[in-house]
């Protein structure tokens, strides 16, 4: 019994260090292209768009983080000779975040999290219109890069994908920006 909780104590003063040694809390912009999977049948497309996102997070230890985000997605277009139509996409993201350090600038990302988006579609035919707003939550991960800038300042290149955007099978977000750590 005395074995287990020195096991248990020394277990929690480790992970207290660990939590010590990450970098705190962060926010940051990214800013880039989005590439939606979904082309109607008989439709000429086009499936990018510029897309934003901002987000927060804080780094628990030096390979492992938390994140929340809101993304703008922008929208994809589809036209034909009986008409064209829309879908804009947003979302909130929640991840996991991993870090591998390479050296102390430079540091590959992932992450893994479910994403709640919301899509709006819209339609106009020659004799009619329709309009459709849909809402789910669904798988995203991503890998990116992180260069530090200075001490507080970092630059950040990313892709990341979201399964499963309303009709679309996928959303695809390649971006750069600036993360800010406090």
């Amino acid at each position: 019994m005395k074995k287990q909780i020195l096991v248990l104590c020394i277990t929690t003063l480790m992970s207290g260090v660990s939590l010590a040694q990450g970098n705190g809390f962060y926010l940051g912009g990214n800013v880039g292209q989005t590439d939606f999977d979904e082309c109607a049948d008989g439709f000429s497309c086009d499936e990018k768009d510029t897309g934003w996102k901002l987000y927060g997070g804080y780094q628990l230890n030096q390979n492992i983080g938390i994140e929340a985000g809101y993304y703008n997605f922008g929208e994809t277009t589809g036209k034909n000779r009986f008409g064209k139509y829309s879908v804009e996409a947003e979302g909130l993201g929640v991840a996991l975040t991993g870090t591998l350090p390479l050296n102390n600038q430079f540091s590959l990302t992932s992450k893994i999290g479910a994403m709640r988006w919301d899509a709006d579609g819209h339609y106009r035919g020659r004799f009619t219109s329709a309009s459709d707003d849909e809402t789910g939550t669904d798988l995203f991960y991503g890998v990116g890069a992180k260069f530090a800038l200075a001490p507080n300042i970092d630059i950040v290149a990313e892709w990341e994908r979201i399964d499963d955007v309303s009709d679309v099978d996928h959303v695809d977000f390649i971006s750069a920006g600036v993360q800010l750590k406090f």
